[in-house]
C-alpha cells in the first residue's frame, strides 16, 4: 500500500502517469465581476511567478466570472491548490481548480 500526504502533488503525479500533459495554468471560478487581471496577479504571486492572468469576458467586455492563471511552474500550483478552500478576492470566496478536464473526471 502506498502512502501518501495530501497536497504532495500526488494527484499531479497520477494523472501524469495516465498521459496527461499537466499545465502551469489553474482555473479559477466565482470570481467577483469587478476582479482585474491585476487583481489576480497581485494575489497569486503569494504562491509563485505569475505569466499571465486572463479574465474571461463577454463581447461587450463584462467579465463572466472566471479567469486563468498561468504560473512559472507546477511548484506554485501545488502551494495554490493546498490552499484551494480558503482564496478571497473583493471579500468573495473564490474557487480554483486544476485547468484540464481530465481533473474534474478523476478528482
Amino acid at each position: 500500500m502506498t502512502s501518501f500526504e495530501p497536497n504532495s502533488g500526488f494527484k499531479r503525479e497520477i494523472r501524469e502517469k495516465a498521459g496527461e500533459k499537466v499545465g502551469n495554468q489553474i482555473f479559477v471560478g466565482r470570481l467577483p465581476l469587478s476582479a482585474t487581471e491585476n487583481d489576480l496577479r497581485e494575489y497569486f504571486a503569494y504562491y509563485g511567478e505569475i505569466r499571465s492572468a486572463n479574465v474571461k469576458r463577454t463581447g461587450e467586455g463584462k467579465s463572466r466570472g472566471f479567469a486563468f492563471v498561468s504560473f512559472a511552474n507546477r511548484d506554485a500550483i501545488d502551494a495554490a491548490m493546498a490552499d484551494k478552500d480558503q482564496h478571497w478576492i473583493q471579500d468573495t470566496h473564490i474557487g480554483i481548480d486544476f485547468d484540464n478536464i481530465l481533473a474534474f473526471i478523476l478528482f
